[in-house]
């Protein structure tokens, strides 16, 4: 068990340090006042009850635009990075949603 623990201690110190050190980058996106939800709230108002791979795919996505979002309002620091990804990720939304067609139900 000793190679276990000393494996679990060591990643579970890592992910405390990282975890620790993003809470200074990204302040409190986690905060009900800071959560950014408007691309994840359009999608899911657009795929309506389809959860088919393709509408679930914009559901993420959409996920990863607001989080970025998110850490912008929170008032962390800037961080170029949450600009690059939100672009990158807003483009690939962008692109899919133009493709999506909602799956029909099927008939009861």
């Amino acid at each position: 068990m000793q190679v276990f623990d000393d494996a679990l201690d060591s990643m579970l110190g890592e992910c405390r340090a990282i975890g620790l050190a993003r809470g200074g980058e990204y302040r409190d996106t986690w905060h009900l006042g800071n959560i950014v939800t408007a691309q994840t709230a359009g999608i899911l108002r657009t795929i309506g009850e389809d959860r088919s791979p393709e509408a679930l795919r914009l559901v993420l996505l959409a996920a990863l635009v607001d989080t970025k979002s998110s850490r912008m309002v929170a008032g962390g620091a800037y961080k170029r990075d949450n600009y690059i990804d939100g672009v990158n990720y807003l483009a690939v939304l962008g692109e899919l949603l133009g493709e999506y067609r909602p799956k029909e139900r099927p008939a009861p």
